[in-house]
């Protein structure tokens, strides 16, 4: 059934919403930082894991979950993430100690990788060319406003409310995009001809994208020259080139097409060849 104006307007509007909902949560929380080892009697190395959990969980799901997209369809792993950030964050308002506000981080960690993909997958499906850049747009203007008023809201949210609000506000937004995008996303269209998960690929990447955000999140402490941060950094590259190598077995669906670096107008940018060609370079 074809979608109605009113609904691809609804569902442009959710998924502006979702990613302002997501952004606005990352940068008010990198606010309220020291308020929240304070109010949980910790320390500020200990309370920095609900920055570096969330991170090092959405870096190493994100490209598996998006595969999952095409296998259960976008509507479906939308909901998905958006159900399992709201419960992350009503568990990290929740929170009485600095673990339990870790580990909820984590979960919206790994919700946000599940959800956010979906987000530009919704609107290449609903958007035609004509409209794909209005869209992409909007989407656009949903993370760079979530960005911008973080600071600022997550400041006043904290000074009137306290921290925890940072994090239960999200629940009348989430509860409102999930209601749009259930109502106006139209039905799945899920592929059955899919090759068989690469399971083992993910976790290989998995492991060599915490290992490598681990390590650059160290850099500080550790010191760009120390054996730590060289070792680690060789331990991602020995780990993404273990993934290479599995990859290259047939059979399997790549968690990551290496065939898309031989396409030169995806891989270069269409200005650079276009300078090149005018021999301005």
């Amino acid at each position: 059934m074809e979608q109605t104006k009113r609904q691809k307007a609804g569902l442009l509007f959710a998924i502006s919403l979702m990613a302002l909902m997501i952004n606005f949560d990352y940068t008010a929380v990198n606010l309220s930082l020291v308020t929240i080892a304070t109010h949980l009697h910790t320390d500020l190395n200990t309370i920095q894991w609900t920055l570096s959990g969330y991170m090092l969980a959405w870096a190493a799901l994100t490209i598996p979950a998006g595969r999952q997209i095409d296998r259960f369809g976008e509507k479906r792993m939308c909901l998905i993430g958006i159900s399992l950030f709201l419960l992350s964050s009503i568990l990290a308002g929740l929170s009485e100690n600095a673990w339990m506000l870790i580990s909820a981080r984590i979960l919206q960690g790994v919700s946000g990788a599940i959800y956010v993909p979906t987000l530009y997958a919704l609107i290449f499906k609903h958007f035609n060319q004509h409209k794909l850049g209005f869209a992409m747009g909007l989407l656009s203007v949903g993370v760079g406003f979530g960005m911008a008023i973080g600071p600022t809201l997550g400041g006043l949210i904290l000074h009137y409310f306290g921290w925890r609000w940072i994090f239960l506000i999200n629940i009348p937004i989430a509860l409102l995009g999930s209601l749009i995008i259930y109502r106006c996303a139209g039905q799945d269209q899920m592929q059955t001809t899919l090759k068989k998960s690469d399971n083992i690929g993910a976790i290989i990447l998995g492991l060599s994208l915490i290992v490598l955000i681990f390590s650059l999140s160290k850099v500080q402490i550790w010191g760009a020259g120390s054996t730590h941060f060289i070792a680690a950094i060789l331990a991602a590259f020995l780990l993404f080139l273990g993934l290479i190598l599995w990859q290259s077995k047939a059979g399997r669906e790549p968690i990551i097409p290496f065939q898309l670096f031989l396409n030169k107008p995806w891989v270069i940018p269409p200005f650079i060849t276009e300078v090149k060609s005018r021999g301005l370079v």
